[in-house]
């Protein structure tokens, strides 16, 4: 399971993973934030991807499938 991110930038001397959300927006999803995270929601209103704050950050590892 895997999602497809276009048009990014390697860093590998970064500490942490950085996504746009314009950039997401762009390619026709939307993104909903609430006290605990975020979702990715896809065209079809399929959750695509979620993340979790963690001290003041959002972690993004636990990925869904489109």
């Amino acid at each position: 399971s895997y999602i497809v991110l276009r048009e990014v930038l390697y860093l590998p001397e970064a500490h942490t993973n950085l996504l746009s959300i314009s950039q997401i927006v762009k390619y026709g999803h939307k993104v909903n934030f609430d006290s605990k995270g975020c979702k990715v929601i896809d065209a079809y209103n399929k959750i695509i991807a979620t993340g979790m704050f963690k001290l003041n950050k959002i972690d993004m590892r636990n990925y869904v499938a489109n």
